[in-house]
This record gives C-alpha cells, structure tokens and sequence, in this order.
C-alpha cells in the first residue's frame, strides 16, 4: 500500500472516530428522553452541534429547539412500544471500538496504532441491546457524512420520479447494485425513507403550495378519478389550478382518497380536506362527470363542469356501441389480426401500397386508436379489395376481408367521428386548454354533425346520438352562465358569436353584474386611472411610450420585423403593435364630473368588447393590458384558471409512451402509498 493511500485511509479513520460518534447531552437533565438521544461534533467548529439531536436507535437527525418535545414525538412515532414501555435498554455510553489487527501494519495486536492495511474499516457501535431495526453499523458511522445524505436524498427522489414504494430499498438486487456503486455506502432501509426522508419532502413542498394558495384570490378544482390495479381499490385525486400575479398558469395536485359511494361523506371529507389546504372558495370543479363526486360538489354548493374531452370521449363510445358498430368494428380487427399474424402477408400488403404505415390493432378503451384503424382501413380500401384476387396472401388473410357493406358501415362510422378526433386533438395541442373553448368547441361540432337532406337514416342515428350526449352534459343554467363569461373573457371568442343573440345578453350581463360586485368590494383599494395606462418598457427594447399630461398617450414604436406574426381573425396586427395595443387603441373620451359604480363597470366593459378578436393566447393578451382593465382583469384571473379537461381525459386520449408508463405506475402504488407519492411525484421537482 502506498504512501497516499495510508495518509487517505488515517484520514477517514480519525474523521469517522471524531465526527460520527454520538455524545451525550452535556451537563444535567431530568429528561429521560436524552438516554436515546445525543449529539454530532460539527466538523466546523469541533464543538457539538446542538440544533439536531441524533437517535441513538436509528441515527436519525431530529431539530432541537432547546426543549425536547421533538425528541419525544420522534420516540413516540417511530419506536411506539420502546416509548410506551419505557425501555430498559440503556445507551449511556457510545463506545466505538475499532479491530486493532486491521490497523496494526505488523499484526500485533500490542504495537501502536497504525494505518489499516486493508480497504475495508470495521467499526462498532456499542449500545446494550440495539432494537432488530438498528441501521447497518456501517450506516451508523457514516449517518453524518455530506455525501451518504446527498446518496440517501437522490434515493428519495428517484422514488419520488418513478412513483415507487419505499420497499423498493429493501429489494436485494438493488441493495448489491448500489453497494457496487458505491462500496463505502449501505442503504438504510425502507423505513428510514418511509418515516423520514419522504414525509420531510412533503411537508416541506405542502407548506409552499400552502404559501401559494394563501396569496391566491381564486383557484379552480379538476378532479380525477382513477382505479389501483394493486388493490382495486377506487381513488379521486383533487388537482388545484391557479393564475399567478406574473399570468402564468400552475397546477398542483393536492391531495389523493378513496372513492366514497355515500355522497354525505364524501362532501364531508372533501371539504375538510379543502379546509385544510386552505383552498379559497372555487368557482367550479372540473370532473369526468362522476355521478359520486356531482353530488358532493352539489351538497358543498360548488359548480360542476364536466371535462368537455371526456364528454368528446364519452360521445364517440356511444357511436361505438351503437347498433351494428359493435360486428362491423370486429371485422376491422379480424381482418387486421389476420394481416399481422402472417409476416409474408404482411410484407407484401405494404409493397401493394404507397404509404409504409401499418394498420394498427386498437387498443381497448380508446376511441381514438379505433378511430385510427377505421381511417387507415378506408384510405386503404382498394388494396385490401384487391387481397381477394391475389393468389399471394393466405386464405386466412383473404377470408378476413371486409366486404362492400361492412366498409361502407366503415365509412360511415369514421365520418362521424372524425370532428370528434379533431376537437380531440385540439385539446390535446393546446396546452392548458381553458373553459371558454368549450361553447366554440361544442358549437363547431353541432354544425360539423348537422343532418343533411342526403345523409342514410345509419348516419343520421350515429349524429344525433353524439349530438344528444354532448347537449346533455351542458344544458344546466349555471354551467352556462359560466362559461359564457369565461368565453366572453377570451379575447379569441368574446364577441360570442356561437350563441345566439339572447345567451349573448345574457352573458354580458352576468359579466356586468360580476364585475359591478368585484368593484364595490375592492373600491376601498388603490384605483387605477382607466383613461391612461402606464406601462414598463421591456429591457433593450426600441418601442417607447410618453404618456401627455391631459391624459391621452403618444406612441414613438421602432417596429421589429424580426419577430413573428400571428394571424388574426379581422385585421393582422403585428406582435410589438399587439404589445402596445393598450396605449395606441385606447380611444379619448371626455371624463364624467360623477359616474355611478355600474356606469365605471359598463365603460370598462363595452371599452374591452370594442376591441378588435384575435387569436392571441388570452393570458398574454391580458398580461399587456391588465392596468388598462382593472376590474376585468381579475375577473380574467378566476375564470381563466377553469380546465376544460382533466387528467383522465389526458390518459384516455394521449398516444404518449411515457405518460401511459406513468399511469400504470400510479395504478400499482400500494394504499398507504397513494397520497404521498402521487402528491410528491406531480409536486416537488416543480419547486
């Protein structure tokens, strides 16, 4: 052994000897709670580090404040029995004793201490009798080391991003590849990340959404139902959507439990559970149009919104139980399990055709991979045909053939649910999609299914069944009172022109009262002058605006043409225009000596419904303009936070790989693991 590695290895062994052995509570105590507890040497100043106490049982650290209420609730959680019992097992003193023989160069046992000859350093730790949970003894000596707590803190986050169980540490193969990784580290058990490390990442990412939430004026609630395929057991998981001061949006999932069938108790329960998140009062609940959960939102008074992809999706499985689509649905798959199930066959159909895709089987549950194989049977039609002359395919395969009848039900059937894939996917590619896209959405599709003089009674059926779900979910009065101010709202849809003219008063006029009521409630509070608006110039920017003294604005804009335009629905307006719309569209109008509370509101309102519809995304429209719409603009804030889907929908539809792994994780969590993990998982990278 050469000289360096000697120097290393006294090294480690005097550190290990000095900053790792647990000392008792210096002084007197009556407290018997310190014969289980001691204290670290720091290795910064030598003396002992007294802000954590150190379990003489399992090494953990625990705060100490100069009482011992912590110490006794540590006891009292984690070793109930010995806590309860008030052991006789007494740790009065830490002896570390270290094998002469490896540490003696000679061997002899009466020589002086010397550098081990040997890499590996056997050390114990007397304590009586230690419990059968005590950490390897190795563990033991390392607890205080920076880089065994970076090891043990990567665990639990590798736990925490593949929403494993805790029990995952205790699996052999595991334990012996993290032991190869690393020779000088030996896991702690599953009941140190369990007990400790887990439940302190989740205290510490509850109270900064606690933070979050208590500064927030308004927050939306979607839910998602979803069943465990450990314990077949049915949870719900409540996830909190908010618009913070900056109009970016934010998600937090808060909280997961078990389904309730009695709607009594699951009010209760969640409203205790909102209590104690101290959620403020949520305009609506987006969910799967669970009946459980519609009646506990109606007993807590709380609008119900069902998620629109979920009633998409909803719509097209009813296609798909339609009478007749059921048989003609499984010719499709016979027909395709036939072509895949002979690899020659299955070669020589894509030569017989210019697209290379294959014609996938779908998967069960998913109206959208049904919807996919329909398509691709019908692009394909004349070369499936064409199979029944070929003396190249296998009788198998020609046997499986759809005839004219069955593709022209085919046809059919994918005519009808082709808008629905396209409002689909809609959702899907616009990120968080809010509720104001739901009456545009539901509008596009009643005129895209619209019966037609030339349509087959078949296809008239297929119609108005979807037409007949979609009509269902949202004929109550309050839903649509919502969501005609949440599209109002939307400079994209606010001219309402999907409506008729009587929902289109009806609509401003919920928003006139809305706004009057924020304004009284908020007229105590600084005032921003509506007439002029005063705007922060963006750092290295050449536009520049002067406000003038008699109110109105003059705009000096050094247009950049570098930067790209969006289109839009009346006139095309570039980006730095639309960036400075509040300060050049803002009309002079001579001010009012006195205006009444509602006419300050209605100028606000008809001055935000004069402006021209674009097709910018609505929380950069209103982040540009929230001081030249005050009132307004908060309103944005509680109505804009609202989901037109929810994650359910998200599972149901997506073709993601990864997302779907996630889901089938979750479903595998053992009960006592659920909330944490799946509460953890969605959480805590996000802070």
């Amino acid at each position: 052994m050469d000289a360096n590695t000697t120097t290393i290895d006294t090294e480690r062994f005097e550190y290990m000897q000095e900053y790792t052995q647990i000392y008792d509570f210096p002084g007197k105590s009556k407290s018997t709670v310190w014969k289980d507890f001691g204290f670290y040497k720091s290795p910064d100043t030598g003396c002992l580090d007294k802000t954590s106490a150190v379990c003489k049982i399992c090494c953990a650290l625990v705060k100490y404040c100069g009482n011992t209420t912590n110490l006794h609730t540590h006891l009292a959680k984690h070793r109930p029995k010995q806590y309860s019992n008030a052991r006789a097992i007494k740790y009065d003193e830490v002896v570390m004793s270290i094998d002469e023989a490896s540490f003696n160069r000679e061997g002899s046992a009466g020589s002086s201490r010397s550098p081990p000859s040997s890499e590996t350093v056997t050390a114990t730790i007397t304590c009586g009798s230690p419990p059968a949970t005590t950490f390897p003894t190795v563990q033991t000596i390392l607890m205080n080391s920076n880089h065994v707590q970076s090891l043990n803190n990567s665990l639990a986050q590798y736990l925490i991003a593949n929403l494993l169980p805790p029990s995952v540490v205790d699996n052999t193969a595991f334990r012996n590849l993290m032991r190869v990784a690393d020779q000088g580290y030996n896991m702690p058990p599953s009941q140190y990340f369990s007990e400790s490390l887990i439940p302190q990442c989740y205290n510490e990412t509850k109270q900064n959404i606690q933070g979050l939430l208590s500064n927030t004026e308004n927050v939306t609630i979607s839910t998602d139902v979803w069943t465990s395929n450990h314990t077949e057991t049915e949870f719900v998981t409540l996830v909190v959507h908010m618009i913070d001061c900056n109009w970016e949006p934010h998600s937090f999932t808060l909280f997961t439990l078990e389904m309730d069938d009695d709607s009594d108790r699951m009010s209760t329960t969640l409203q205790s559970k909102l209590q104690h998140w101290r959620v403020p009062a949520a305009p609506v609940m987006v969910s799967n149009s669970d009946a459980r959960i519609k009646s506990a939102t109606d007993i807590l008074g709380v609008r119900n919104i069902s998620c629109l992809g979920n009633a998409i999706s909803m719509a097209a499985n009813d296609v798909l139980t339609s009478s007749g689509v059921p048989n003609t649905i499984e010719h499709c798959r016979s027909f395709v399990k036939a072509l895949n199930r002979n690899g020659r066959d299955k070669t020589r159909f894509r030569k017989m055709q210019p697209e290379t895709d294959d014609i996938e089987l779908d998967s069960t549950g998913k109206w959208t991979t049904t919807f996919d194989m329909l398509l691709k049977i019908c692009k394909k039609n004349e070369t499936i045909q064409s199979i029944k002359q070929s003396d190249a395919f296998t009788t198998d395969t020609k046997s499986h053939v759809p005839n004219s009848e069955q593709i022209d039900k085919v046809k059919t059937i994918k005519n009808v649910l082709r808008p629905l894939r396209t409002a689909a996917k809609l959702l899907s590619d616009q990120g968080p999609s809010t509720a104001s896209m739901i009456l545009p959405v539901l509008r596009k599709l009643e005129l895209t299914l619209a019966v037609k003089d030339e349509d087959q009674d078949y296809s008239t059926q297929l119609k108005r069944r979807v037409l007949d779900v979609l009509t269902s979910l949202y004929q109550d009065s309050n839903v649509r009172e919502c969501l005609l101010v949440s599209s109002i709202l939307d400079p994209r849809y606010k001219d309402l022109n999907f409506v008729d003219s009587a929902e289109r008063k009806q609509g401003r006029a919920e928003l006139a009262d809305e706004a009057t009521v924020l304004f009284r409630k908020s007229k105590g509070e600084h005032h921003v002058d509506l007439t002029v608006c005063h705007i922060k110039q963006e750092p290295g920017s050449e536009n520049s605006c002067v406000a003038a003294s008699n109110g109105s604005s003059v705009s000096i804009a050094a247009k950049d043409t570098s930067s790209a335009k969006r289109p839009r629905i009346e006139q095309d307006v570039g980006d730095d225009d639309d960036w400075l719309a509040d300060v050049v569209s803002v009309k002079t109008e001579p001010k009012k000596s006195k205006t009444t509370l509602e006419e300050t509101v209605l100028a606000e309102i008809d001055r935000y419904v004069s402006t021209e519809q674009t097709t910018t995304l609505p929380l950069q429209w209103w982040k540009n303009r929230e001081a030249m719409y005050p009132i307004l603009s908060r309103l944005v804030k509680k109505y804009m936070c609202i989901t037109a889907t929810n994650e359910q929908y998200d599972m149901t539809v997506s073709s993601d790989l990864q997302q779907k792994a996630w889901f089938n994780m979750r479903a595998m969590l053992p009960r006592d693991s659920v909330d944490k993990m799946v509460f953890l998982n969605k959480n805590f990278f996000k802070f």
